[in-house]
């Protein structure tokens, strides 16, 4: 009886053992169903770092392997796990960095003699020693797209690198149709947020802060849409108020400690660059809706700043460049003893490479450091060169302390390694994997009785070449869909009842989101696609007296369709005049563009009007601090 009994009990444990090893086998794709990919000459990229830190980097996983998300429910379960008891900063002490180590290029230019980057990352380690990284990078001349958001997953510290995803791109017709870029990324309660700066007009100026959100680092991602996460009409969680002649803000940096988030981002109002300061309510899913801003962190004379929090310090520090692009350029380091205002407190150059630019600094997901456990996986990344658009990537260790003090201007007086890296071989076409895939319009309106209709699917790679993915396909899969209102087989659509509904369509592992609207006839189609009212983005614009010199805010306003989309006027050259009228001109004047000078304080309505269409806007003008924007009180 006891050998039957220890048979039975052997043969329970291989089962469980098998159970608990076997796997899904990856995705495969049939290279019969790929057309040719065509490719950009514009914007090749390595896959393999080409310095390993320490012996020659092994094979990096393939690109059927994905990165999970950490495991922990969406709940405000995730706040008390990760909550910590904040330690009093010494004020009396600054931080001081050294790089310890030359480091290794994660990304270097191809060796055809194209330009190319991948600048501002964000890079993120793990609890299991694996690494999540993004870079903003360059987009497609023929999408008209200037950057992409791109993402890499190392294993393993940095050692190896996996294939290259972008990520976040711009949304057609969006108010990030040009750009995604200076990508700044947390990971709180169950998702990872993509801050990044984007524009509408083609001259660059007039950027906006925008944020996109995944479960999965490789995404799919869905954006902010002013009320909720997801569809075509993604909107600003910050918008850039001042004249559209100005460069605006973006390139961001977030903190999540014990349920806040800190928002770090630039602001350029012409002239004078600041790092501001805002902060929102982590526990809120919706929680760009909570912003409240604080004011001028810092006025910059260096870079963005990428900021962290030291949880052993109990202080926030940044890391940024001076000089950026310049044979003289150096490391900046800030801090803060609160995270409202910062200052420069330390400079870096020896072991850097000259031309460097967009710094980051290494953290965990949530933007925290903790020297005592993580001290041997800091790295400081920046972007280097002397020729425009044409800069590798490097990452370096280092090491943080605190000190009485520190003589900045010797160490930037110290030797940068001023050498070539040289450019790594391009990866022929056979070789590349999809970065990522896109339909040809993020929103479908088709009538119930118009029948059947073909979504199409283009796959792009990370030098911007693309190939159309054939319609028969069975490697394209259409999921998360709501099949009342649309069924789907292959890439053909059904309509099947009114309504709307997002689809997630994935292709060689890769996935996008777009939506479909499902009308009654050809006259509800039609009606969706009328413009429908001039809305102002701001309903209330308030201007505070003090710094009326400085800070000027502007009137902008969007004609709506009713499908949610909208063009903003001013964003560019060829946009119709819009007027203003009604206001008392006592208390402000108005400019041809909307831009507001405070006269006395005071309440007035403007009147915007385009065409057929108006809207009003209130302006307040108060002496009151607690309504400044430059000059605000950090808690106020």
């Amino acid at each position: 009886m006891k050998r039957l009994l220890l048979l039975l009990a052997c043969a329970l444990l291989v089962l469980l053992l098998c159970a608990c090893t076997n796997t899904d086998p990856p995705d495969e794709t049939d290279p019969d169903t790929a057309a040719p990919v065509t490719a950009e000459p514009t914007e090749p990229v390595t896959e393999e770092p080409t310095e390993p830190p320490t012996e020659e980097a092994t094979e990096a996983p393939t690109e059927e392997e994905t990165t999970e998300a950490p495991t922990e429910e969406i709940t405000t379960d995730y706040f008390e796990a990760n909550a910590i008891e904040t330690v009093a900063p010494d004020t009396s002490k600054d931080v001081h960095m050294v790089i310890s180590g030359e480091g290794y290029d994660v990304y270097r230019l191809p060796d055809n003699g194209n330009g190319g980057y991948r600048y501002g990352c964000t890079y993120l380690y793990n609890e299991d020693g694996s690494v999540d990284a993004f870079f903003a990078c360059m987009g497609s001349v023929a999408l008209d797209e200037w950057d992409w958001i791109a993402y890499r997953h190392s294993p393993d510290g940095g050692e190896t690198w996996g294939p290259e995803r972008m990520v976040v791109t711009p949304t057609l017709g969006g108010h990030d149709d040009l750009s995604c870029c200076d990508p700044g990324v947390v990971y709180f309660n169950g998702y990872y947020y993509v801050g990044y700066t984007t524009t509408m007009n083609h001259k660059g100026v007039c950027n906006n802060l925008m944020v996109a959100r995944s479960q999965n680092p490789e995404g799919p991602y869905e954006k902010w849409n002013g009320n909720g996460w997801g569809g075509p009409c993604p909107e600003p969680i910050i918008t850039h108020d001042a004249s559209f002649d100005f460069w605006g803000l973006g390139e961001p940096a977030f903190i999540e400690l014990n349920g806040t988030l800190y928002i770090y981002y630039t602001h350029n109002t012409g002239g004078t660059e600041y790092c501001m300061v805002s902060t929102a309510d982590a526990r809120d899913e919706n929680w760009p809706a909570t912003i409240r801003h604080h004011g001028v962190a810092c006025v910059k004379r260096t870079d963005s700043l990428d900021v962290k929090y030291v949880e052993d310090w109990g202080k926030f520090i940044a890391v940024s460049t001076g000089d950026r692009m310049g044979r003289n350029s150096w490391l900046a380091i800030y801090e803060s003893d609160d995270g409202m205002r910062f200052e420069l407190v330390d400079a870096a150059r020896e072991n850097t490479f000259p031309g460097l630019h967009n710094a980051g600094i290494s953290s965990r997901p949530n933007g925290h450091i903790n020297l005592a456990e993580d001290g041997d996986k800091l790295r400081v990344i920046y972007a280097y060169g002397l020729q425009w658009a044409s800069w590798n990537t490097r990452i370096q260790p280092i090491t943080l302390t605190l000190t009485d003090g520190n003589d900045m201007a010797a160490e930037k007086a110290k030797p940068c390694l001023d050498r070539d890296t040289g450019r790594t071989p391009v990866i022929p076409d056979a070789e590349r994997p999809t970065a990522f895939i896109r339909t040809a319009t993020p929103l479908f309106i088709r009538t119930l009785s118009g029948g059947g209709f073909t979504v199409g699917i283009t796959a792009y790679d990370n030098y911007a070449g693309s190939v159309s993915v054939p319609t028969r396909s069975t490697d394209v899969i259409y999921s998360n869909y709501d099949e009342s209102v649309v069924t789907f087989d292959m890439c053909r659509a059904t309509p099947v009842g009114v309504g709307e509904t997002d689809v997630t369509v994935t292709y060689n592992g890769v996935s996008y989101i777009f939506r479909i609207i499902i009308v009654e006839n050809e006259e509800a189609k039609k009606a969706y696609e009328e413009t429908t009212a001039l809305v102002p983005v701001h309903e209330t614009v308030y201007v505070y007296t003090g710094e009326s010199d400085r800070y000027r805010p502007l009137l902008r306003a969007r004609l709506m369709k009713r499908d949610g989309t909208y063009t903003e006027y001013y964003v560019t050259a060829e946009a119709p005049v819009m007027t203003f009228s009604g206001y008392d001109e006592s208390i402000i004047a108005v400019d041809a563009k909307g831009e507001v000078l405070a006269k006395a304080t005071g309440e007035t309505q403007v009147t915007l009007t385009l065409g057929e269409f108006s809207c009003t806007v209130k302006v307040v003008v108060t002496d009151d601090k607690a309504y400044a924007y430059l000059d605000k009180e950090p808690n106020s």
